[in-house]
C-alpha cells in the first residue's frame, strides 16, 4: 500500500511539472513516467494481493506482467534525451525500473520454484522481491523529492 501511494504521489506531482515543461523530450520523459507510474499501481496491486493470498498463478500473471512492463518502459526511457535539470529525475526513475523488473523476475521465479517443490527457493525469491520493492519505495520517494525541487 505504502509503495501504490507513493507512485500516486509521484503521478500528481510529475503531472504538474509536465504542465510547465516546454523541451519536447522532456515533455515526453515526464508523460512516459506518469503513465508508467499509473501502470505500475496498477500491476503492484495486482501483484501484492497475489503475494499475499499465496494465489501462485496470479502472482505468476502479475510478476510476468511487472518485469515486461518495467522493461518496455525502460527501454522507451533510457535513450530519451532530456536537459541537466530532469537528468537526476531520469536516473532515479530507471533505476526504479531496474528494480521493479528485478522484483518481477524473483515472483516469478518463486513460483516456478513452488511449482517444483523447492520451497526454500520459493521463500527465499519472495524475501528478495520484497527487498527489491522496498528499494524502489526509497526510489520512488527520492524521486519525489526532485521533482518537488523542480516545481
Amino acid at each position: 500500500m505504502k509503495l501504490i501511494k507513493s507512485f500516486l504521489i509521484s503521478i500528481i506531482l510529475i503531472g504538474i511539472l509536465a504542465s510547465v515543461v516546454s523541451a519536447n523530450d522532456d515533455s515526453d520523459f515526464l508523460s512516459t513516467v506518469t503513465e508508467s507510474s499509473k501502470v505500475f499501481g496498477s500491476d503492484l496491486k495486482s501483484f501484492g494481493s497475489s503475494a499475499e493470498n499465496f494465489d501462485f498463478p496470479g502472482l505468476k500473471s502479475a510478476s510476468v506482467k511487472l518485469s515486461s512492463d518495467s522493461l518496455k518502459y525502460y527501454m522507451k526511457l533510457e535513450p530519451m534525451v532530456v536537459s541537466s535539470k530532469y537528468q537526476s529525475l531520469k536516473t532515479k526513475y530507471l533505476d526504479v525500473l531496474d528494480y521493479l523488473f528485478q522484483a518481477g523476475e524473483s515472483g516469478t521465479k518463486a513460483v516456478n520454484d513452488f511449482y517444483d517443490g523447492n520451497y526454500d527457493s520459493t521463500t527465499e525469491q519472495l524475501e528478495l522481491a520484497t527487498l527489491k520493492l522496498n528499494q524502489v519505495i526509497k526510489l520512488i520517494n527520492e524521486c519525489n523529492k526532485i521533482v518537488e525541487k523542480l516545481l
